[in-house]
């Protein structure tokens, strides 16, 4: 992550393949649980790094579905929890 701070502000093309890597870790480490959130932790609050959020968000939905070296296991069951933690936060009770 200390790499996506350090490249938030670009070359732009250095900072995607920095998104496509810890997205692929993300991706393939198990025992890295809540890896979305702690992006988000690390990245939504400065201003400054916000622009390296968005691109991680936007490269990682392509790297489930697109990366064929991530057992398609992990790929169909990622954004589950991730969708169900979206849902109750809309839930009115």
């Amino acid at each position: 992550m200390t790499a996506l701070e350090r490249f938030a502000a670009g070359p732009r093309a250095v900072l995607i393949q920095v998104c496509l890597a810890l997205s692929g870790l993300a991706l393939q480490m198990k025992e890295w649980d809540g890896a979305v959130m702690d992006v988000v932790n690390a990245l939504g609050q400065n201003p400054a790094t916000v622009l390296a959020l968005l691109q991680f968000l936007t490269v990682l939905p392509e790297e489930v579905s697109g990366n064929t070296r991530i057992p398609m296991s992990v790929r169909s069951c990622f954004f589950f929890p991730i969708w169900v933690g979206l849902l109750m936060l809309d839930d009115p009770e």
